[in-house]
């Protein structure tokens, strides 16, 4: 299968189950992208990260159990060295909060009660 590119697998952390399956449809929908996974709060979204090696990770700050900022430095520490380029999508208005946790590469998005 030449000339096929290899889609951008993306892991989901969410504990919102209706963000999860807005999130879940709009990755769904681009061609060049696949969900490769699903979590719930952000103890499963480091397991799964580890486990999946996902291209990119969309990340909720405030989850049960272990929230994104935790989830994410844990994500950074534990991922080995050829795994470190994993881009994280956030909420524009974190963005230094992940950028302290170990975070390199992130994508913003604004939320809905955010401003410019």
């Amino acid at each position: 299968m030449t000339g096929l590119k290899k889609k951008v697998r993306v892991l989901i952390v969410e504990d919102s189950a209706f963000m999860r399956k807005v999130l879940h449809d709009i990755i769904a929908a681009d061609p060049a992208m696949e969900v490769a996974g699903q979590a719930k709060d952000g103890r499963e979204g480091v397991s799964l990260a580890g486990s999946l090696q996902p291209d990119v990770i969309t990340m909720d700050i405030n989850m049960p159990r272990l929230d994104g900022l935790g989830a994410t430095e844990l994500i950074m520490t534990q991922k080995s060295a050829a795994h470190r380029d994993c881009e994280f999508g956030i909420a524009r208005r974190h963005r230094q909060h992940f950028a302290r946790a170990g975070a390199r590469r992130c994508g913003f998005c604004a939320q809905a009660d955010e401003r410019y």
